[in-house]
């Protein structure tokens, strides 16, 4: 199983633990997101910035990554709770069009009893994005909880 961590502002983190948001819109993904069948596990640090906690509050499951083009935009905002205006101010942001973003297919939300500071996961920093977590490290974090 390969586990992630992903940044997210406040209220996002909020709608998707709570299944409201099932669409995560990023310019990239870990390749193990791009095979058929990935077996990814997402946990969820909320940042600092809006009123964040600057901490782990939960995990979701990632079942699929979809490149954005050819996909409906209403459905896309819709589930990824953002604005056509938000979409392609990020995408702008990001030097790209709204087709060649990714969507991120998450499900399967899990709200831990208590936030985990990123030291559970044996790392110093948040990431701009997401990065790739140590299996053993996240392991013994969430055994601890």
């Amino acid at each position: 199983m390969t586990y992630l961590l992903l940044s997210l502002r406040r209220p996002y983190t909020a709608l998707m633990l709570a299944g409201k948001k099932t669409l995560e819109i990023r310019k990239t993904a870990p390749k193990a997101a791009k095979t058929a069948t990935p077996d990814l596990r997402v946990l969820l640090y909320e940042t600092r910035s809006a009123g964040g906690c600057g901490m782990v509050l939960g995990m979701v499951r990632c079942r699929a990554v979809h490149p954005v083009r050819g996909m409906d935009l209403q459905e896309v905002c819709a589930r990824a709770c953002l604005t056509s205006a938000e979409l392609y101010q990020y995408a702008a942001a990001t030097g790209r069009s709204t087709a060649a973003l990714l969507a991120w297919e998450v499900a399967e939300p899990v709200t831990f009893p208590q936030p985990l500071p990123l030291t559970a996961f044996g790392i110093g920093c948040a990431p701009q994005s997401w990065r790739t977590l140590d299996p053993a490290a996240v392991n013994a974090a969430l055994e601890k909880k």
